[in-house]
């Protein structure tokens, strides 16, 4: 749409009117920022605090756009009469301005507002001689109010048309033809006090755990094929299964909720959310920014409490507790981890299906190589200080990749230090076992604290945005502005290489110019909560590089999910949506770079294929430049 209005006037008044809402920057671009305005307009609806929602009931009235000044301004004085407020947005140029009345409708005054606001507002348009549905359509909303719209003929064309093409009502019952009164199916908890539940995560003060949950809108992005982008939902772009969206879990945890005693202990709830791969693509990618990873950790939680422990669960959020005694053990460790019998009860522990390959712990750790030797390497005058975070999953499965990055900083000119991590707490808070990863927390910003304020770089996503993400809202209160202070520090480690090269501390002659062909699948947590661009941009350095994109969901893996021998077959599948595809065309002399540690094994077990880290690859293109000029 062209924002065809003559005057800024009406901008300015809408801005007023939405208290700061209105998104009237159409441009003749709008067709290219559509989905950015109204993911931006959606959710600030979506997160207005307390009960009260913006509701869509009128949202699509439509009128000539030369009245649409004089409508609005009758509308507004309509507002008043009910004295509510209303969010303001989207199609001026059309004549159309979305119009939500922001009601709680947990109130009886506010289910009241919602059916007289919607009736008066179908006879306003009416006396404009606009559509009450300009863009989305009628549904069991406003088909109630057709008599204030349509003469008696068309409503009996209607009528006619429904019963020669569905003599049954089999198709969309109770809408336009003999519909039910719109507030028919609403979920009421009528002038009930909302549930006080004592959470695990700190939630808004202004939005508690269920009312976060019912930011839900049930637009159903979340219900998108693999082939519109993005990540969100990997399970239901697999299945094709309403079951497995966004959108099923949280209608399934707010009914459950809303309607029955708490329930933890429910079966078949757990069942439904268990299904969450907790990729973090809904916070991002849902216009209610769900955080269903979020709200499923919580929900576990709760279920722990109430008595429902999973022993698989206890073992793998423990696991990163048992990694220091299995190293301490060395060689019969790993033993032990080779032998038949021994491994086959793990799997059996574990719930690992028999096509899974358990990680082995390295012979030699990240932390231990920086003790006996990384540590002085390094370079006598450094340019700047850093912090590596030796998260537990680089330090004892994949130290190599540590190890890269250490040598490549150190290369670079800086001077690295390493704290010891016993535990990034990412086992525990997926599990649900919030009060260890609380412990955790607190243990690891104890530390952080006592350490100057160097920025923090993280090799495996999953860990290392913990600091950014659930930190905060985990810790406990006397530990929170501590958080929030190293949040601000802490940098995945393409952000941080980006933001050096802009800052010319990292230059293009420092790498070879060699031809590598390179094709990126990033971690899902990585996409949803840092900078994708970074990743392509940080490989794109070394002037001989060719990087590719691997169009992709979340690799299927999603740290313990894809173990599990339930867990299998819907982890495979979302797989084959687009990375393991990819994969297979490319030449085996091309170099996959997977930034996450699940997605290297996914990749490892599904194809049988290396996958690298971005620090790897850099390491390699520095050093061959260097080769020269080591004695």
């Amino acid at each position: 749409d062209s924002l065809n209005i003559k005057s800024e006037v009406f901008i300015q008044k809408l801005q007023s009117l939405s208290m700061g809402y209105a998104y009237p920057t159409l441009t003749g671009q709008a067709a290219d920022n559509a989905w950015a305005l109204r993911k931006a307009g959606l959710g600030l609806l979506a997160n207005l605090p307390g009960n009260a929602r913006a509701v869509a009931c009128i949202e699509d009235t439509a009128v000539d756009i030369n009245d649409l000044d004089s409508y609005i301004q009758d509308f507004t004085s309509l507002m008043d009469t009910f004295k509510q407020k209303c969010v303001y947005y989207a199609h001026a140029g059309a004549g159309e301005i979305h119009l939500r009345p922001i009601l709680d409708l947990n109130t009886s005054r506010g289910i009241n507002d919602l059916r007289q606001i919607t009736k008066q507002t179908a006879r306003l348009v009416k006396s404009y001689g606009g559509s009450l549905s300009g863009e989305h359509g009628d549904g069991r909303v406003r088909s109630e109010f057709f008599p204030l719209v349509f003469n008696k003929r068309i409503l009996d064309l209607f009528k006619s048309i429904k019963k020669v093409w569905d003599e049954h009502s089999i198709f969309n019952p109770g809408k336009i033809v003999n519909p039910l009164p719109m507030d028919t199916d609403l979920r009421k908890r009528i002038d009930r006090p909302d549930l006080t539940i004592k959470t695990g995560f700190r939630f808004d003060p202004e939005r508690s755990f269920y009312q976060s949950i019912e930011r839900c809108n049930g637009s159903g992005d979340c219900r998108k094929p693999f082939s519109a982008g993005g990540v969100m939902c990997p399970t239901y772009m697999a299945s094709r299964s309403e079951s497995l969206s966004t959108r099923a879990r949280a209608n399934a945890l707010r009914n459950y909720l809303n309607n029955k005693k708490i329930p933890w202990t429910e079966d078949q709830l757990h069942k439904t959310l268990a299904l969450c791969i907790g990729c973090k693509a809904c916070t991002t990618e849902c216009p209610s920014n769900i955080d269903m990873a979020r709200y499923k950790s919580e929900f576990l939680y709760q279920r722990i409490k109430a008595g429902k422990i999973s022993k698989v669960d206890k073992w793998i959020a423990h696991l990163d507790q048992r990694y220091p005694m299995a190293y301490a053990f060395g060689a019969l460790s790993h033993s032990l981890a080779t032998h038949k019998i021994v491994e086959a009860k793990a799997r059996k522990v574990m719930n690992i299906h028999p096509k899974r390959s358990i990680p082995k712990l390295a012979k030699v750790h990240w932390y231990k190589w920086w003790r006996k030797k990384g540590v002085h390497l390094n370079p006598k005058k450094p340019k700047s200080r850093i912090i590596l975070f030796c998260d537990e999953f680089t330090n004892y499965f994949e130290p190599q990749i540590g190890i890269a990055a250490t040598l490549l900083f150190q290369s670079l000119g800086f001077e690295v230090r390493i704290p010891y991590v016993r535990s990034s707490a990412r086992s525990a808070i997926s599990k649900g076992f919030l009060a260890l990863a609380r412990k955790q927390i607190n243990t690891l910003l104890k530390s952080f604290m006592q350490i100057e304020s160097d920025p923090i770089i993280g090799l495996e996503p999953s860990a290392i945005l913990g600091f950014k993400d659930e930190f905060p809202d985990l810790c406990s209160q006397s530990h929170r502005q501590s958080a929030l202070q190293i949040a601000k520090r802490v940098y995945l480690f393409e952000d941080f290489i980006y933001a050096a090269f802009k800052n010319n501390i990292i230059r293009i002659d420092q790498f070879d110019s060699n031809l590598r062909h390179i094709h990126i699948h990033t971690h899902c947590h990585q996409k949803a909560l840092g900078h994708e661009d970074h990743v392509l941009f940080c490989l794109n350095i070394p002037t001989g590089h060719q990087v590719h994109k691997i169009q992709s969901t979340c690799c299927g893996m999603a740290g313990a999910f894809g173990y599990d021998i339930h867990h299998y077959d819907l982890s495979q599948q979302i797989a084959e949506l687009g990375l393991y595809p990819t994969i297979r065309k490319t030449p085996a002399s091309h170099y996959v770079v997977a930034t996450g540690t699940s997605c290297r094994h996914q990749i490892a077990d599904g194809l049988k294929r290396k996958s690298f880290h971005s620090a790897q690859i850099l390491y390699e293109a520095l050093l061959n430049k260097l080769k020269p000029f080591i004695k």
